[in-house]
């Protein structure tokens, strides 16, 4: 596959992943608008708190799809998701401007943080104020992403164009 032809699917990639974030959008303002505002159970916390995980999968997929069309690689060992959300909030002259901005990157590292409780707790030990707090800065979260993969894809499409 030539270049160009790498950097036209991996517009595709990023468009899909945008739906994916609007898609996550509409889920979270309906999930705030159910949520019982006292003392939400175990069940509304578990199901919340999947939610919120899938924020940050959605960024993580779009990384790791950027990093495999642009020939990146992608970080090994106990951090590597930390080190990945690193990777993509900086630019690499020559090949690419940063995916993520510094605020969008700083709020996506609060939801990587609760992804690992997630993976590793067991639901009874889901904290509900945590949770009501992440779900309140999700949609601002998500439009950050949002605004951020359609810059990133307008890059893709200008170095498309260019036939870099």
């Amino acid at each position: 596959m030539t270049a160009v032809e790498e950097l036209r699917h991996l517009i595709i990639e990023v468009e899909g992943e945008t739906d994916h974030f609007r898609q996550l959008q509409k889920q979270v303002e309906e999930t705030a608008r159910r949520l019982p505002t006292e003392a939400p159970d175990i069940y509304d916390l578990r199901s919340v708190a999947m939610l919120l995980t899938e924020i940050y999968l959605g960024a993580e997929n779009l990384m790791r799809q950027v990093a495999k069309r642009l020939g990146e690689s992608i970080p090994i060992g106990g951090a590597w998701h930390q080190q990945l959300l690193a990777q993509f909030s900086t630019e690499v002259p020559e090949l690419r401007p940063a995916l993520f901005g510094a605020q969008t990157a700083a709020a996506l590292d609060e939801f990587r943080r609760f992804r690992h409780v997630t993976h590793h707790a067991y639901a009874i030990q889901f904290d509900g104020p945590q949770i009501s707090k992440l779900l309140s800065h999700a949609n601002p979260l998500l439009e950050l992403m949002i605004a951020d993969a359609e810059a990133f894809k307008a890059f893709l499409s200008q170095a498309s164009d260019k036939g870099i």
